[in-house]
């Protein structure tokens, strides 16, 4: 406070000290009152300290642009000036003005809290984006004379001042909403709430494991709608044991999005380390689901690792293989995988070539395609030769078209049976000199054209 309060501080520490204390509403209204904030940082304030930033000369001179200088104020600092009623005659003209069915929707709700026309005979608001931007921009700041609890369970869920008997019909109005838009919005406010206590969340997962995956789902796929609860039960202020109770399957009975739920508590229990070996353990026996979560962020150290790579569901040994922290065994399992996804993801790992020299023969020569086109150059210099003297033309093709292989590679490649694969030496524009000169007076005219087009290329 006491540098927000010195006439010589500039407009530059002005913006680091709020960029340190975002929350400080004492702070944002010592700033806006500064004679040396810049209009950029009182457009930054105007949501924490609207009545100070309208009085400020800097911020009444930047007016004076028209809607221009409007249309740089930030979305958020607008929607709060009209919802409070301080909106000079500028910013009400571009609000008038405004023909964006976003701003347009927004700005009529605005309007009518300035008016304070009553909750009831607000205007509904079918653009969810915009009621957000609403929402927190009023939350962001002095609390309005009308309560937010009457304008809803919505606002409510970007209101971090609202407490628990708050936040419960926040729930409820998930669970009733038909919009797929409107339940993602209230669930993402609902999950970063910072006054979200244990029975609310609860109550939360519940509803989230009842979710159906139809079209009118507010989340794709399982794993987004674990990755959600992850964030929300790896909090610290929410208690261990209800992150446990998920983790080990939840309540009965549950609907098609228990097992993004099981999941994502998985997930936090791992981030929050409430986990030890043995449990670990346990879970690999468990199903799918907790298996898939152990997957994808476990420590894989000892017989956990091992566990998941000898797994009997491949997309368990997927996911598991596309993780960069695989150990050394784990690692020389999974590239055996006779699964094709399996094997795609561990051969990328620049140490898998070591592990993989004796497998990479006997593997199917799909995967061993696959090998040929996405593994590392890193990979290339261990297995190379097997890939240069594999039995599939195909495989030593790829190889060849690779602009990232070994030159040593490439001088194997152009002595090839195939005329193929030696023009595509040929092209490649990574052949050394010396290789490009013995394909210059190939037997093949093919090759010697691949060399004559190279050539006239560089010219």
């Amino acid at each position: 406070m006491v540098a927000a309060t010195n006439p010589k501080a500039s407009d530059k520490a002005l913006a680091a000290l709020l960029r340190e204390h975002p929350a400080d509403l004492e702070l944002a209204r010592a700033v806006a009152t500064h004679a040396n904030a810049s209009p950029k940082t009182l457009g930054g304030l105007i949501c924490r300290a609207p009545h100070e930033v309208v009085k400020h000369p800097a911020f009444v001179l930047s007016l004076l642009g028209g809607a221009t200088a409007v249309a740089k104020l930030p979305r958020h600092g607008v929607l709060s000036l009209v919802a409070r009623g301080l909106a000079p005659p500028e910013v009400l003209a571009f609000v008038a003005d405004s023909r964006r069915r976003n701003d347009a929707e927004g700005f009529a709700y605005a309007l009518g809290l300035a008016e304070d026309i009553g909750a009831r005979r607000l205007p509904v608001i079918r653009n969810f984006r915009a009621f957000r931007w609403l929402a927190e921009a009023l939350a962001d700041g002095p609390r309005l004379d009308l309560a937010f609890a009457e304008l809803g369970p919505r606002f409510a869920a970007f209101d971090p001042r609202a407490g628990a008997d708050q936040l419960e019909p926040v729930v409820l109005a998930i669970r009733s909403t038909s919009s797929e838009a409107e339940a993602r919005m209230l669930i993402e406010g609902l999950t970063r709430h910072p006054r979200l206590d244990a029975a609310v969340a609860d109550e939360l997962l519940r509803t989230l494991a009842r979710l159906a995956f139809s079209c009118g789902s507010p989340f794709p796929d399982l794993a987004v709608l674990a990755e959600i609860v992850a964030e929300l039960l790896a909090r610290p202020e929410l208690p261990a044991e209800l992150v446990l109770t998920w983790s080990r399957g939840g309540p009965d009975p549950l609907g098609e999005g228990r097992d993004g739920v099981v999941r994502g508590a998985i997930l936090a229990a791992l981030r929050r380390g409430l986990l030890d070996a043995r449990a670990m353990k346990a879970l690999c026996a468990a199903d799918r689901t907790a298996r898939m979560a152990l997957a994808r962020a476990a420590p894989l150290q000892g017989p956990v690792g091992l566990a998941l790579a000898a797994d009997a569901d491949p997309r368990v040994r997927a996911e598991l293989a596309g993780r960069p922290d695989l150990p050394s065994d784990v690692l020389a399992i999974l590239v055996r995988d006779d699964d094709l996804p399996v094997l795609a993801g561990a051969l990328v790992d620049p140490r898998a070539s070591a592990a993989a020299s004796e497998a990479l023969h006997h593997l199917r020569r799909g995967v061993r395609r696959v090998a040929a086109r996405f593994a590392e150059p890193s990979a290339l210099e261990g297995k190379g030769a097997l890939l240069a003297a594999d039995p599939d033309g195909l495989v030593r093709r790829t190889v060849a078209d690779r602009e990232d292989a070994p030159a040593a590679l490439l001088g194997a490649l152009a002595v090839d049976a195939s005329p193929t694969v030696r023009c595509a030496v040929a092209r490649n524009p990574a052949a050394p000199a010396d290789v490009v000169a013995i394909l210059a007076s190939d037997a093949d005219p093919a090759v010697r054209e691949g060399v004559a087009k190279r050539s006239k290329a560089k010219g």
